[in-house]
């Protein structure tokens, strides 16, 4: 039995098959795959970001960690990033930088976590709890930096 037509309509997102026919490689090689990611990112870069898709997040067009590190630390009035890996902060600055970085860019929490001198991936996720339960002025900070990335 033939399975049901697909839907198909303007502007939908679909799933990427991550295998080809008979469980084969849909890509060859490493360049091929970089190619196949940068025509995705192309496509997605006129597309709202959307809260029921974050994995696209990562695909989407995005500032090196390191800047998003120094516009935080801009913002908070430091000449340059006070955080470094082995050096753990628990101010309200180093929560920003994880959760603009790992909510808005999607970065991987354990990259978030070594930039930012955390022990482990478990620091970004206290973070950015911190910055969901926080104040209204704190979340416009965040807004804020993230406007300055783009």
């Amino acid at each position: 039995m033939a399975r049901p037509l697909r839907i198909e309509f303007c502007g939908a997102l679909y799933h990427v098959m991550s295998r080809g026919n008979e469980q084969r490689p849909i890509v060859r090689d490493q360049t091929d795959r970089h190619k196949r990611l940068d025509w995705l990112r192309r496509r997605l870069s006129d597309r709202p970001a959307e809260r029921g898709t974050p994995q696209l997040q990562r695909l989407r067009e995005r500032p090196p960690l390191e800047r998003i590190l120094q516009a935080v630390a801009r913002k908070f009035g430091y000449a340059e990033p006070p955080w470094s890996s082995g050096r753990r902060s628990e101010d309200a600055a180093s929560a920003v930088a994880a959760f603009v970085a790992r909510r808005r860019f999607g970065y991987p929490a354990k990259a978030v976590a070594e930039a930012l001198g955390y022990a482990d991936a478990g620091g970004v996720t206290h973070a950015i709890r911190r910055i969901e339960s926080a104040a209204d002025a704190l979340k416009k900070t965040v807004d804020e930096v993230e406007r300055t990335l783009r």
